[in-house]
């Protein structure tokens, strides 16, 4: 609200003080997420982007295992998934994870579908690189992400020549091609060397991006699981089952009748996909791998193993290819001695899952409404009587009494609703002054 130089000058001090060359573009991207997000059609517009990117990802799985399980991976993806508060997508930094994830699964596909080409041409295979450069360059997350991405492609690349008859060496020095090495160590190289020269110019001050528990192993592991548990309804499901309504519940049963018929319909590929165990061992690894970033920062391990808050961004990242291990494991019944048995209480188990994650997600949408009340107060008061924000005690009984909203120390609360009450006072105003239930808000 105050403006791009604000915005800027920002960027640049929280960019030196963390030694975070990637926030120059990421805080922007966050600003325009937090300043967008209080309008419904770009919330809609946000969770359409979130979506979009679980189907990308869903489609690159699909390509490397060669067996069309993007849809089935896709229905497990959104219907396994968990809303949460703590700092994950797609309430929370709605743009920081997604945007660059788009971009690099979306330019990681294009480079897969080059390199399936005899004579793919050089510059839409250049400018793909870019992108991908490009999307891992805004965000350690993403560089995680990328670099896993990569990874993944060698191995898948490996197991196709191995298919095609190839021995163990030769199906290697197929897969780890010279021209493939060569540009992706590049685009690696254009990510990496800017951001350790900056961060060797810029020591960071913030211990959320330090590497100094990474040699305490039992709490760098301690920490990543953590963090991987809480991007999966493992731990939600049966919370909030006496809560909700009846309708939800209903709502909910319906949801998981329609989950166990899709993945039913949708698993023959699913079933023949090769080595399933495998797949799945590199997938939990890739999981754990995602979430090193954070695992190995002394403030997300005292956060994780110490005071038990373990959810954040990479919980959402590691959540991917927890769910690819998931498909595994019913790929893996699907082809055992007792499969007709096995893989029905598989989609009936995987069904009742969906069923008690939406009752929790309802249940977790109630308590956003609450925290939804004080954005309306506050709008209302900017609208009909913005001086109130001169008189801290009277500004927050109106429009925060219980404290929902809390601010990153040092921040102080009324600094914040000091420049959002005024710039939205100068915006237009959604409500009328002789609206009853406003007058009630604002006159308690």
């Amino acid at each position: 609200m105050q403006g791009f130089v604000s915005v800027r000058d920002h960027a640049i001090l929280v960019a030196t003080e963390q030694g975070r060359i990637g926030q120059l573009l990421m805080l922007p991207l966050n600003v325009v997420g937090a300043f967008l997000a209080g309008n419904p059609l770009w919330r809609i517009i946000f969770l359409a982007a979130y979506v979009l990117q679980l189907l990308l990802f869903s489609i690159f799985v699909s390509r490397l295992l060669r067996q069309n399980v993007s849809l089935f991976l896709f229905v497990l993806l959104v219907s396994l998934h968990p809303l949460v508060f703590d700092n994950m997508p797609p309430n929370a930094y709605p743009l920081q994870n997604t945007v660059p994830l788009i971009i690099a699964l979306a330019a990681r596909l294009a480079i897969l579908r080059y390199r399936q080409q005899e004579t793919p041409p050089h510059i839409p295979v250049a400018l793909a690189h870019l992108t991908f450069a490009f999307g891992m360059f805004i965000s350690e997350f993403v560089v995680a992400f990328g670099t896993a991405l990569i990874a993944a492609e060698y191995m898948a690349r490996t197991q196709w020549a191995r298919i095609a008859g190839s021995n163990l060496s030769s199906a290697i020095r197929k897969a780890f091609a010279r021209h493939f090495v060569i540009s992706d160590g590049l685009v690696l190289l254009a990510v990496l060397v800017p951001y350790v020269m900056f961060r060797l110019l810029n020591p960071s001050i913030y211990d959320g991006n330090s590497a100094g528990g990474l040699f305490s192993i039992h709490r760098v592991v301690g920490t990543a699981f953590g963090h991987i548990i809480e991007g999966t309804p493992v731990r939600f499901v049966g919370e909030e089952l006496l809560t909700v309504t009846t309708y939800d519940r209903l709502i909910a049963i319906v949801v998981g009748m329609a989950v166990c018929l899709c993945l039913y319909r949708l698993s023959g590929p699913v079933l023949y996909i090769r080595r399933p165990w495998a797949v799945a061992a590199i997938s939990l690894a890739l999981a754990f791998y995602v979430t090193l970033p954070i695992a190995i920062a002394t403030k997300y391990q005292r956060e994780c193993v110490d005071w038990g808050q373990c959810g954040y961004l990479d919980s959402r990242i590691s959540y991917l290819p927890m769910m690819v291990a998931l498909m595994c494991v019913v790929s893996a019944i699907g082809q055992s001695s007792f499969r007709n048995v096995l893989t029905g209480a598989a989609w009936v188990v995987l069904g009742a899952v969906a069923t008690l994650v939406s009752v929790y997600n309802a249940g977790r949408a109630a308590e956003m409404r609450r925290f939804d009340t004080v954005w309306l107060r506050a709008d209302a008061v900017a609208c009909v009587a913005p001086d109130f924000v001169r008189d801290e005690t009277v500004f927050l009984t109106v429009v925060d009494p219980a404290g929902l909203v809390e601010m990153h120390p040092p921040s102080k609360p009324m600094e914040f609703w000091s420049v959002y009450i005024m710039g939205r006072a100068k915006q237009s105003c959604r409500f009328s002054a002789d609206e009853p239930s406003l007058r009630i808000s604002i006159h308690p």
